[in-house]
Order: C-alpha cells, then structure tokens, then sequence
C-alpha cells in the first residue's frame, strides 16, 4: 500500500494479494485495513486484479467504464477522483 493525496483528501492505495488462505482479502475486510492505515477512502486492486474506491461515507464504489472493470491504477486514481473525490461535487 501506498497513501495519495487526491483533491487535499489522504487516501490509501491498497493491492490485495490474499491467496484465499488465511488471511481476509481487503474486499472482505475493508474497514479492519481502513482502520490500520489511519484512512477512510481507499483506492484498491482487489485478488482479480479489478480496482474500486471504498469510503466510510458511501461503501464500495465501481472504478469500471463503459461496463468494463478498470484494471489500471493510474485509470483508476483519475476515476476515483472524478466520480467520489471531486470538490465540486460536494458544494452542488
């Protein structure tokens, strides 16, 4: 993991690499990670590879175009800025 700071909002970077073992994957124990790394938006790379946003406010968020799950973390910093981080979405 790896902190970003997105329209002057800390927020965490996660790649989850469970291996369905032992321990939960972030998916599973979201706000167990957002808790550890002192964060309440997380930007993560779920075990198939797939990027979402996740909030304390509004939960699980898609990163996905057109239909299509958004693979690419820089895509996926560039999404969850438009959609979930923009200023201008909280003085509307």
């Amino acid at each position: 993991y790896h902190f970003v700071e997105i329209e002057g909002l800390k927020v965490a970077v996660v790649i989850d690499r469970s291996d369905g073992g032992a321990c939960p994957s972030v998916t599973n124990a979201i706000e167990m990670v957002a808790e550890e790394l002192g964060v309440d938006k997380i930007v993560y790379r779920d075990t198939e590879g797939d990027w979402d946003f996740w909030s304390t406010n509004d939960g699980f968020r898609p990163l996905g175009e057109k239909g299509h799950t958004t693979k690419d973390m820089d895509r996926a910093l560039e999404l969850a800025e438009e959609r979930y981080l923009a200023k201008d979405l909280f003085n509307t």
